[in-house]
């Protein structure tokens, strides 16, 4: 029969694998303050480490000032700051760059040896007692610059993650801002629909009082509440308008409830004149996106030297001891080996490689040109605006202010009738409200310019005097029989 008992050998290996897991548990604790120093260099990044459950909070506030204030006005600024420590957009590509830090961590690391036990030559009689029993390990060593390429291709692969948190920012601040210039721009729109809803009601009561003394036909009473009717109907749809925007500025606020009435500042009626040129060196200077292709060319440039680097073969060196138990003697054994590349040495993987490099190159000079298309069709946006503000401004409102004035004296001295005083007054509504509409465009124009070029916009823009619209009721705009 068969001795399956174990030898001396074997006790010895399980005595030397015990010892090697008791060396794991003492690398695991140098592991554990690797990984802490690696999320201490994050947090001072403001990158938030990785949560160890899922019930915590899935937002980290990269600073304690990103609370809106608890009363009074809130500022373009603090809305800024609460969407980058809410916005979940920018939360995951935060956590982006906390997954490149690790693959930078891991692309550095030695590949572990492999320990091995085994019995050779084991009689069927006698068993593992006069059988030849080895305990090796074997090390492969990187020949080359292979782990240096990896730690290279890593570190470009987390610059450009921080170049892509820095678009991402970017994108969503020009939304924030647009929306913050949507909703003063409906305020405005609706503090003026509030007075002319007023005037209408005084202008429908007089009609009102004027036929029911038969003093006018009942078509002066017809066009005041038509007109009415048209204000209530755009009071409705700027409330919708309103709700909307709101809405979606809460969700890029990570759902933080908004009040729209504490929003600070105005649309501006004068807004200033922004050099092109200038704007468009901005964005080939410093754009975050085509920072990210710089990046992303150096990574692919990274890649290429890493999959050069891994054609040399690891060197795969062994050694062991053992017991012979036949002639009751300690053994040794040493070898090495190589993988020899004879058929594959990541021809296809380089090809493919430095066509990814070609591309990465190709896409940076497109995200360039797609930029400044953008920027151009922006900006022609916002001179459009100016300029028929200008002129809205400038022309037709005094115009039509001068117009119902004269047709209110001209009503007052019997010279004109009072569908005329209406239509004088129609004018004027419409162009308020055309000014109010065109300073809005003006502003989401300027705000989307500001997506693109970043707080950088300033530099290009001209002095100007900001000068809000005004809202204030019509100088003498109570009509008078």
């Amino acid at each position: 029969m068969p001795n399956w008992s174990c030898s001396r050998s074997w006790w010895f290996a399980i005595v030397l694998i015990g010892l090697v897991h008791v060396g794991c548990a003492s690398r695991d604790r140098g592991v554990a303050d690797m990984e802490q120093r690696i999320l201490e260099e994050l947090r001072r990044d403001g990158i938030p480490g990785p949560h160890n459950d899922s019930t915590s909070s899935a937002h980290e506030a990269p600073s304690a000032h990103s609370a809106l204030p608890d009363a009074g006005p809130i500022s373009l600024a603090d809305l800024l700051a609460l969407a980058e420590a809410r916005n979940p957009a920018l939360a995951a590509a935060r956590s982006e760059v906390g997954i490149a830090a690790g693959q930078v961590w891991q692309a550095h690391l030695y590949p572990n040896p492999r320990l091995e036990v085994a019995s050779d030559e084991v009689p069927f009689d006698s068993g593992f007692d006069n059988g030849i029993t080895t305990v090796s390990m074997t090390q492969p060593i990187v020949l080359g610059d292979r782990l240096s390429a990896a730690t290279d291709a890593a570190e470009a692969e987390k610059a450009a993650s921080r170049a892509k948190l820095e678009l991402r920012a970017r994108e969503i601040f020009g939304e924030i801002a647009q929306l913050h210039a949507r909703l003063l721009a409906i305020r405005q729109a609706q503090t003026l629909y509030d007075e002319l809803a007023e005037l209408g009601g005084r202008t429908l009561s007089m009609a009102r009082t004027r036929f029911e003394a038969r003093a006018a036909p009942e078509t002066e009473v017809i066009r005041p509440q038509i007109e009415l009717h048209q204000i209530d109907l755009a009071r409705a749809r700027l409330i919708k308008e309103n709700d909307a925007a709101l809405r979606q500025l809460e969700l890029l606020l990570g759902g933080v409830e908004i009040d729209a009435d504490r929003l600070a500042g105005e649309v501006t009626d004068n807004p200033p004149a922004i050099d092109l040129d200038a704007v468009a060196t901005q964005v080939r200077q410093g754009h975050p996106a085509l920072a990210m292709a710089d990046r992303e060319i150096a990574a692919a440039q990274a890649r290429l030297e890493r999959i050069g680097a891994e054609r040399v073969p690891d060197l795969e060196v062994r050694a062991g001891a053992g017991y012979q138990g036949e002639i009751d003697e300690g053994i040794f054994e040493v070898g090495a080996g190589v993988t020899l590349p004879l058929w594959d040495n990541r021809q296809g993987d380089i090809l493919a490689a430095r066509f990814d490099l070609m591309r990465a190159r190709h896409l940076r000079e497109a995200t360039q040109n797609d930029l400044l298309g953008r920027l151009a069709e922006v900006h022609g946006e916002y001179e459009s605006a100016r300029a028929q503000l200008a002129t809205v401004r400038d022309q037709i409102v005094p115009a039509a202010l001068r117009s119902f004035e004269q047709t209110q004296e001209a009503y007052r001295g019997g010279r004109a009738v009072f569908l005329e005083l209406l239509d004088a007054q129609r004018t004027v509504t419409e162009a308020r409200a055309t000014l109010i509409e065109l300073g809005g465009a003006a502003a989401a124009a300027r705000a989307r310019m500001m997506q693109i070029v970043g707080s950088d916009l300033e530099q290009a823009t001209e002095t100007s005097t900001f000068e809000s619209i005004q809202t204030q009721p019509l100088s003498g705009s109570e009509v008078v029989p």
